[in-house]
């Protein structure tokens, strides 16, 4: 009785592992997986997911599922499955695709995706509209396909969450715009970015300063008769002529540096002072500017006109909430020498400015005392018409910027657009949206607008392409 009672154990346990070969998913198929869809992609409106099946023809049914959710079936081959991502909300999921045979056995998929149907998030910041002098400016964000047309606008207000959707717009990027109406009502500022991706945005103003929270007092105690010298704080910068004793300078942090410097021909003196805080007053001795400049010598590049130096000092990598104007410098003789303080500040960077053939360009770097890599490009601007710009550039451009103006008795208009770098390409603006036609004083035509025959060219090491740099500038915003 006893072995019979055992026989029939082993009969059913063996009934279990046979019924359960049919729900098996340890084993996946050779070749099956998802056809295109990969780890981290990102899904909007209603996508088709693929299969890579090995033999279609013994499936007979395909799920997706959306974490614990089905969202999509076919019972049909190839098993492509359309899912309607407006059905749930944006955000990480982990999707499983399974599939059913004839005999019932079942193998399933897995990857991670995102859905973004929200076409742009952002918070704007509770002062950001609020101008220097307390009034408040006007705001709008809106975005345009490639051709130009409208895809999404609002005006933003202070400290205020947005989110821009547009389930008719099918495409991954578009065209980003930033209007800002400032002064009363008498200047309307916009700048675009191309190639924007879905996802994040962080606004910024370009008139945007920072506060300034004291003033620094600095008396000379010694003659009067010395050559000119230059003062630069955290905030503030001036040229004193000769004969001056007191300094006055603005302060937008504290402690801050105070960099002073003899301004003459064969002069090439300076002090830097350190731990100075706003509202006090300090004295010193105009002898004690003798410390000696370091130089640097810079060959101007072939066909130039004019080439200048802005140069900047920086106490740490892209963080320039607190910088010291430390001098200008221009071209002379074919070369460029720049007079800087040694090892006084950890990073030198630059804004230049360079004239030849009929155009001009400006370029800024963080970490360079002169950026003359950019300054070979070559750009030629071949027409203007109907809001946008055929070109022919040769060189290579990290960010290339573009400005029209137009002003009026009550009224100024710009326009400056940012992209990759490009090769005899057409570069149309946006239209201009109907909401910024009249919002001023009076009507803003985009047609009477004239190019301004500026080209900025920006290398700013924050990012190897111009997709690194858009990812920089959606966190920390345009400045």
């Amino acid at each position: 009785m006893r072995c019979l009672l055992l026989r029939f154990t082993s009969i059913l346990l063996t009934g279990c592992l046979l019924a359960a070969c049919h729900k098996d998913n340890s084993a996946l198929l050779p070749g099956f997986g998802f056809k295109d869809l990969k780890e981290g992609a990102v899904l909007w409106n209603t996508t088709t997911i693929e299969l890579s099946l090995p033999d279609p023809g013994a499936i007979v049914n395909a799920s997706l599922y959306a974490g614990n959710n089905l969202v999509a079936t076919s019972g049909k081959a190839p098993f492509s499955l359309e899912w309607n991502t407006l059905s749930v909300n944006d955000g990480s999921y982990e999707v499983r695709a399974v599939v059913t045979d004839r005999s019932g056995v079942q193998q399933e998929i897995r990857s991670t995706i995102v859905v973004q149907n929200t076409l742009l998030h952002f918070m704007v910041k509770s002062d950001h509209l609020t101008a220097p002098d307390g009034t408040l400016d006007r705001g709008w964000i809106f975005l345009s396909d490639q051709d130009g047309s409208l895809v999404a606008i609002t005006e933003i207000t202070n400290g205020t969450e947005f989110k821009l959707a547009n389930p008719a717009y099918n495409k991954g990027s578009f065209m980003l715009s930033e209007a800002y109406l400032r002064d009363a009502g008498t200047t309307l500022d916009i700048t675009s970015f191309g190639e924007v991706p879905r996802g994040n945005w962080a606004p910024a103003a370009a008139n945007k300063e920072q506060a300034v929270i004291g003033k620094l007092d600095w008396h000379f105690k010694d003659s009067l008769n010395f050559h000119p010298f230059f003062a630069s704080s955290s905030g503030d910068s001036q040229l004193f002529f000769e004969g001056g004793t007191f300094v006055q300078l603005q302060l937008t942090s504290s402690p801050s540096r105070l960099f002073i410097r003899e301004v003459g021909q064969d002069v090439n003196h300076y002090n830097l002072l350190t731990g100075l805080t706003a509202s006090q007053q300090y004295a010193g001795l105009f002898t004690d500017m003798n410390k000696p400049f370091s130089l640097q010598t810079y060959k101007s590049p072939t066909g130039t006109t004019r080439v200048g130096v802005r140069l900047y000092g920086f106490l740490a990598p892209n963080k320039f909430d607190e910088f010291y104007t430390l001098g200008a410098f221009t071209q002379y003789l074919g070369q460029v020498i720049i007079e800087y303080p040694g090892n006084e500040f950890p990073i030198y960077g630059s804004e230049n400015l360079c004239n030849a053939s009929g155009y001009r360009i400006n370029s800024f770097h963080p970490t360079q005392m002169i950026d003359v890599a950019p300054l070979k490009a070559e750009v030629q601007f071949k027409d203007l018409s109907n809001n946008k710009a055929s070109l022919a550039s040769f060189g290579d451009f990290d960010v290339y910027v573009m400005g029209w103006g137009y002003a009026t008795k009550f009224t100024s208009f710009s326009w400056s657009v940012l992209g990759g770098a490009g090769r005899s390409e057409v570069v149309k603006l946006p239209d201009f949206p109907q909401q910024l036609r009249q919002v001023g004083f009076e009507t803003f035509d985009p047609v009477k607008l004239t190019f301004a025959g500026v080209v900025q060219v920006a290398d700013y090491e924050i990012a190897s392409d111009y997709s690194g740099y858009l990812r920089y500038v959606s966190q920390f915003g345009y400045n």
